[in-house]
């Protein structure tokens, strides 16, 4: 005899949490003007806000909200919390709702977002398809007006972080990085090498405040958005989500670039000698020149890279056979100054460790002296004009270019092609020229030792 079999319940799903219960207060547009260089809206809201929006031919959206001030802003003594202003305020989740119903709420779906509080600026980035605007838009709004605390996450990320000193400690690359900042930046504040001190500093409510402080003022940030999207469709989304959110056109801020580190000038020298299980030699070799940012030196500061890096493989790799990996880059800085700087980074062995950097660094002279080769000139534009064709029609690239003109006011991003064509090479020879004359240098040698 069996016992009858009871039907089978069909357990109940709950309902996907709800990101919104009520739909705040709309705001409205007061402006409203066509740029016809990127082909954008540009709309002024009601609460301050400037909202720059580019309809292009792709199924998806990206959206970044960008704001001066970033941590310059905050004081030094509150370094140890500035160090947490990204890693804290999600843990908790998002307005009323935990990280996991925060995750159910977003299942199925393709929106993806993250705040960050950067050096100079605060910003909020985003991306979904062009069917989920709304909820990306609904998402911006909670980030920006509320921070939910969660204490048992707060005190597992102080453990983890515990954790995570006693391995950096362990580390031979991250005694050497703590080696490269100290030789690289003047003593700073904003410079301290992690420790178990400053993670025993953290406050968690000061670090939501502070985040929370970034966020405050709609009216200081410009929200880019780009992709596929009915402009007429989106525009009273833009007046729902961004038009009520908090603004105050009267306190506009600007990043301090007076509160960074700088780095040191002069010669820096520094070599040590680190314990590893697989001993290597690594070399850092920096140059710093002063040298004003613009589309043909950024041009030409990318050209000198590709240059470089073919005469540095060519040289130290094959030719003399001391190392598998050599890296050359340079970059042309805009902010907190203008400058060009110059690194090698390659791993060797201690004997050979001097006279390869001696070598590159004589490959830099070459250059300087002569100007680079026809085909080594041939070889890299044709390399970075590639690159720049295959970028210049997406949506990434429509929102550097954006980003860069709201932030520095330089259409430099739209003349990259037509940079890369004009760009001589005297031009390079000058470039490498400055570096080689320049009498700030910093050079770090790591050796492993078992």
């Amino acid at each position: 005899w069996q016992q009858p079999t009871q039907p089978h319940e069909i357990p109940q799903l709950e309902p996907k949490p709800e990101l919104m219960a009520e739909k705040p207060q709309a705001g409205n547009v007061i402006k409203k003007r066509y740029d016809k260089v990127y082909g954008t809206t540009e709309l002024k809201l009601s609460n301050g806000a400037r909202v720059i929006l580019k309809s292009t031919g792709t199924e998806t959206i990206r959206l970044t909200a960008t704001s001066p001030g970033g941590t310059s802003l905050i004081a030094d003594t509150e370094y140890a919390n500035m160090n947490a202003i990204n890693a804290l305020p999600p843990m908790g989740g998002l307005a009323h709702l935990s990280p996991r119903e925060l995750g159910r709420a977003l299942e199925g779906s393709s929106v993806l977002y993250k705040t960050n509080v950067g050096t100079l600026f605060e910003s909020f980035t985003g991306s979904c398809s062009s069917a989920e605007i709304e909820q990306l838009l609904q998402l911006l709004y909670l980030r920006f007006t509320t921070v939910r605390k969660d204490t048992d996450a707060f005190e597992r990320w102080q453990q983890s972080q515990r954790n995570s000193i006693a391995q950096q400690m362990a580390n031979p690359m991250s005694l050497f990085a703590d080696t490269l900042q100290r030789t690289m930046y003047d003593p700073h504040p904003r410079q301290r090498k992690s420790s178990l001190e400053l993670v025993d500093e953290v406050d968690y409510d000061r670090v939501c405040e502070l985040f929370s402080e970034r966020y405050a003022n709609a009216a200081d940030f410009t929200f880019i958005i780009v992709g596929g999207m009915d402009i007429e469709y989106l525009l009273p989304l833009v007046c729902q989500y961004i038009g009520s959110l908090p603004g105050n056109p009267k306190d506009m801020e600007r990043a301090d670039l007076a509160a960074l580190p700088v780095m040191r000038r002069g010669e820096q020298v520094t070599h040590v000698q680190i314990p590893m299980e697989n001993p290597v030699t690594t070399v850092i070799y920096n140059i710093l020149a002063k040298k004003r940012y613009t589309a043909r030196s950024s041009a030409t500061c990318a050209l000198l890279s590709e240059v470089m890096n073919a005469l540095c493989a060519e040289t130290l790799r094959e030719e003399e056979g001391g190392t598998y990996n050599v890296s050359v880059t340079s970059r042309i800085s805009r902010q907190p100054a203008n400058e060009l700087t110059l690194m090698y980074n390659f791993s060797t062995n201690p004997q050979q460790a001097k006279p390869l950097l001696d070598k590159a660094v004589s490959l830099l002279c070459q250059v300087a002296e002569k100007g680079p080769s026809s085909e080594s000139m041939k070889k890299s534009r044709e390399y970075l004009y590639k690159q720049y064709v295959d970028y210049r029609d997406t949506d990434a690239y429509w929102m550097s270019a954006i980003t860069d003109h709201v932030r520095y006011g330089s259409d430099d991003m739209l003349h990259t092609g037509s940079a890369l064509h004009k760009v001589t090479a005297k031009d390079i020879q000058r470039m490498a020229r400055k570096l080689v004359r320049s009498s700030n240098t910093v050079e770090v040698i790591m050796n492993g030792a078992e």
